[in-house]
Order: structure tokens, then sequence, then C-alpha cells
């Protein structure tokens, strides 16, 4: 939920209700996520690179770029998948856990899943497999 909350629904007319609705969605997604606003904010913004000097040398030069509206957008979907790739290899555990059985000489439970596809039962599950 907190990279959707960078996401802004808005209608994409770009227009003050927008920019409002973008900046309030960032400090949602940046306090879900526990980190500053500012922070979140330079991350989806702002890259930095740097040159020479070599990387034992500390003379390395730094350039800070702002990122293009199609970047920001691309690295805040980027952000999106790898959270909910996390809460659900998270989720995914936690249900395991709770199917575990507490004694080797019992009957072991498993969980498969019925999807569009059919009834499936995987040896590692992951995000992708709902996509």
């Amino acid at each position: 939920a907190a990279a959707l909350a960078g996401g802004g629904g808005g209608g994409g007319g770009g227009g003050e209700e927008d920019v409002g609705d973008g900046v309030a969605a960032l400090g949602a997604a940046a306090a879900l996520l526990g980190i500053e606003e500012d922070v979140l904010r330079t991350f989806l913004t702002q890259t930095e690179l740097a040159v020479g000097g070599g990387p034992s040398s500390g003379r390395a030069e730094h350039l800070v770029r702002s990122r293009s509206a199609q970047e920001a957008a691309t690295l805040r979907a980027s952000l999106a998948q790898e959270l909910y790739s996390a809460l659900f290899a998270w989720l995914t555990r936690l249900v395991a856990r709770g199917l575990m059985p507490t004694d080797t000489k019992s009957d072991c439970r498993m969980l498969g899943l019925l999807d569009l596809y059919g009834f499936e039962v995987f040896a590692a599950n992951g995000f992708e497999q709902f996509l």
C-alpha cells in the first residue's frame, strides 16, 4: 500500500489537485515505510553519479541530476513491485509456518491455490504467479 500511495490515483490532468494529491500520497507512503518524506522524494526524483578519481582515491566528483517524469514513474512502479514481492514472501512464510506440523509424525498439511488456470501446488511461491 505504501508504494501505491506514492502513485497518486488522480485523473492525470496535471492540475493543482493532482499536485496536492501527490504530495499527500508521498507523505503517506513515507509514513507507511517509516522514512522521512524528503528522503523518499529525493530517492524518487534525483540520481547521483560519482565520476573520476577511482574507488580508493576519494576524489570522485558527485553529480546530481533530476530524474525525468518517466524515470520517476518507472522507479515508483519498480519500488511498488519490490514491496509487494517482499510482502507476499512474508505472507507466504507466515502461512507456511502456520501450516507446518509441530509433530513430524503427524500428517503433513499443505496449501494449494485455485486460480483461473486451475489448482496448483508449488514448491516455491512467488508474487509473479498472480500476475
